[in-house]
């Protein structure tokens, strides 16, 4: 979940702040690795590349009931690419007359807990991106690759699958949450970059707990992010954003006290309705719902008015001059990312 940067990570230089958080995605894998069924799976990965093959033999993909759109067949070809690639740069050269085909083989993918149980509805917390992420630690290890001991290489070939699966579009802050866990200062761009913020064990400890709301319109990020681009495709307005973004993110990470805090979260609100308004995606939060400063601040998340980030002190529900809304769902940090579970499964 983005806390504050929308759009500005898009950019070469742009800032956010994100956040992974709970619950998690789990990917099962019904193959054991082996020596010979990792070249196997090299060979038709140079096979389906060369165009010798059409699809690899053997090899399934299903997702569980309530996955995102994106876990579905056609999400495949920009990972294997993906993969082709990185196994190339690598140095391997397929030798020999070993069959391609696999054992058979199904990829399972399960994030059906990023959505409502009652409504159905997303629940906005990045499920394409770990979607993304549990398919290509699966192949990845299916080509004899660790992806816990590769994070890097896993982030940096999810990204660039992640992109083209979107039309070329994304910033990749989901799947960099969804790989590395915890609070990310993340920074946008061809390469995206990311270094660990400490700043929420810091707001924690002083008595703050963060919230989301559902508050708008569902709103499409990819339509949203592609509306920025044709109003700020250059120039020195789109320089003046990313400045101005970036600036607000700062402020958010400089924040020691719930004044600065506050001051800090209306600034980035302030950048999220200006640019939605001109681009056509409103940002603005219900009347009511920015809250009081004293005990508890809000803004709105990612693209659009969709959902709301609400920043409380614990005894808000006591000292707030207005009340909190009502459906607020605590946000619980996902410190560790990706891992591997003994039973088998991997997740982010």
């Amino acid at each position: 979940m983005l806390l504050a940067g929308e759009y500005a990570i898009t950019r070469e230089g742009g800032i956010g702040i994100a956040l992974a958080l709970a619950p998690r995605a789990v990917v099962r894998l019904s193959a054991r690795v082996t020596p010979e069924s990792v070249q196997r799976f090299r060979r038709a990965l140079y096979a389906l590349e060369s165009g010798k093959m059409q699809s690899i033999g053997g090899l399934r993909l299903e997702s569980r009931a309530g996955a995102p759109e994106g876990t579905s067949p056609p999400i495949l070809p920009p990972v294997l690419r993906e993969i082709t690639n990185f196994i190339r740069h690598t140095g391997y050269r397929a030798q020999g007359e070993l069959p391609t085909s696999l054992e058979p083989t199904t990829i399972v993918i399960d994030t059906s807990r990023f959505f409502d149980p009652v409504t159905g509805l997303k629940l906005g917390f990045g499920s394409s991106g770990a979607a993304m992420v549990l398919l290509t630690a699966a192949l990845l290890h299916l080509a004899g690759v660790d992806p816990l001991g590769n994070r890097n290489t896993l982030l940096s070939v999810a990204v660039r699958a992640h992109r083209a699966f979107q039309g070329g579009r994304g910033s990749g802050y989901d799947v960099a949450c969804s790989t590395m866990g915890g609070m990310l200062r993340f920074i946008g761009g061809e390469v995206p970059r990311w270094e660990r913020l400490q700043v929420l064990r810091k707001w924690r400890d002083e008595g703050l707990r963060l919230y989301t709301l559902q508050v708008g319109t569902p709103v499409s990020s990819t339509r949203a992010v592609a509306a920025f681009d044709r109003r700020f495709p250059s120039g020195h307005e789109a320089e003046a954003f990313l400045v101005r973004s970036n600036e607000a993110v700062d402020k958010l990470i400089r924040a020691r006290t719930w004044r600065q805090l506050t001051e800090a979260v209306a600034y980035a609100r302030d950048v999220s309705r200006v640019i939605g308004d001109a681009i056509g995606v409103p940002a603005e939060l219900p009347p009511g719902l920015t809250g009081d400063d004293r005990s508890w601040t809000a803004k709105t998340s990612g693209a659009g008015d969709e959902q709301a980030i609400v920043l409380a002190r614990s005894d808000a529900g006591r000292a707030a001059a207005s009340p909190l809304p009502e459906g607020l769902r605590e946000l619980q940090l996902q410190p560790e990312g990706f891992r591997a579970e003994r039973d088998g499964e991997e997740g982010p």
